[in-house]
């Protein structure tokens, strides 16, 4: 993060369903590191396929950023 941020991060399935919400809080300037161990909000295990990951920050100074990314999860 190029300054110090709110940061949310949601994993989804591929109907657009809501599987987590990962990280929902604010982070300092600098690299992150969030990791995925493949469980909903429930904390059941979810089945292998594919998943879609939703990055959306907004800096001090008011810049958002915003992407989605496909990934794979492998039992």
């Amino acid at each position: 993060l190029p300054e110090p941020s709110s940061v949310r991060i949601t994993i989804s399935d591929v109907l657009g369903r809501e599987i987590i919400t990962l990280v929902d809080r604010e982070f300092f300037a600098g690299y992150q590191r969030v990791a995925w161990k493949g469980i909903d909000a429930s904390g059941s295990q979810v089945g292998s396929g594919v998943y879609f990951y939703r990055i959306a920050a907004k800096g001090e100074s008011g810049k958002e950023f915003s992407q989605i990314k496909k990934m794979i999860l492998l039992k």
